[in-house]
């Protein structure tokens, strides 16, 4: 049964996945990336997502990992009530210089302005409904 942080992720990977386009993705097909979750100071989740076909799903890959990000549940919660009020950029990266996100891989900046037009849109979307 899965737990409320994973409902949560699910349903915001749906969000992502309605609001997100062809050319959002078209640059890293195959790419397999890994999410830890961290709850009272020690990994607690490990989320694994591959792109495949324009579309970022989860995945039981085990690698390799293109990226690797961990963060703590509260942070990904406040990462994602941003991205719904339109500040998800801002705080993505308020949080990162605070040494709250670590990001492993050599793909920062692809993967970080892929994801500033993703949040953009997506608050948007939540706008207009």
């Amino acid at each position: 049964m899965p737990t409320n942080v994973e409902r949560v992720i699910d349903n915001f990977m749906t969000q992502v996945e309605q609001v997100t386009d062809d050319e959002d993705w078209a640059e890293s097909d195959g790419w397999v990336g890994r999410m830890i979750l961290w709850t009272d100071g020690k990994p607690d989740q490990v989320y694994v997502y591959e792109i495949t076909d324009g579309k970022m799903r989860k995945s039981e890959s085990e690698g390799p990992f293109v990226s690797t990000i961990q963060m703590s549940v509260q942070t990904l919660l406040d990462l994602l009530n941003a991205a719904f009020r339109g500040r998800g950029d801002d705080v993505y990266i308020d949080k990162y210089h605070a040494g709250h996100i670590v990001y492993d891989g050599g793909r920062w900046i692809v993967d970080s302005e892929r994801f500033r037009k993703v949040f953009a849109r997506l608050a948007a979307s939540r706008v207009r409904s």
